[in-house]
């Protein structure tokens, strides 16, 4: 076969799959709101309702009496 049956064929194959997904490609896109709603419903939450898991795991490991003194000494006094 010739080489311009091939080149043909090749733009026959780009213009159809172009107009393929030029009808077919169309999504709604979803604002902010409608995800978070979309989540919520999924089980999803955000940070601010979940406590941050490394927050709970450090604050076990450290004994209460290096707590109550790390609350009451300021840092800027810390040498």
């Amino acid at each position: 076969m010739k080489l311009k049956y091939y080149m043909r064929g090749l733009g026959i194959g780009i213009l159809l799959t172009t107009l393929l997904f030029a009808l077919s490609g169309y999504q709604k896109k979803l604002s902010d709101q409608e995800i978070i709603e979309r989540a919520e419903k999924l089980g999803m939450v955000t940070a601010a309702k979940e406590e941050d898991p490394l927050d709970k795991v450090l604050g076990d490991m450290v004994p209460e009496k290096e707590k109550d003194t790390e609350e009451t000494t300021p840092a800027a006094e810390t040498t």
